[in-house]
């Protein structure tokens, strides 16, 4: 009998977040259906964003309330 495997569709946009209290977080968004980062920030309905592969041993996914949020930086699209 043969395995099945999936693969789940995604656009990884390495990105650092600074929050209102002062935390740091790096991280990847799945940014898949938008262009660009910003599309994606601007036109994503959710209150909050997920970002996966973060934390100090980049094995966290954390989710960060958006109006908590006072700068994010663009480190790029992973390969």
């Amino acid at each position: 009998m043969s395995k099945k495997t999936y693969k789940i569709q995604n656009q990884s946009w390495k990105v650092r977040v600074q929050t209102v209290d002062g935390e740091s977080v790096t991280g990847s968004l799945n940014i898949l259906g938008f262009d660009r980062l910003s599309d994606y920030l601007h036109k994503h309905g959710e209150e909050f964003i997920m970002i996966y592969n973060g934390g100090t041993n980049k094995d966290k996914t954390l989710f960060v309330l958006k109006e908590n949020i006072i700068l994010i930086e663009d480190l790029g699209e992973e390969l």
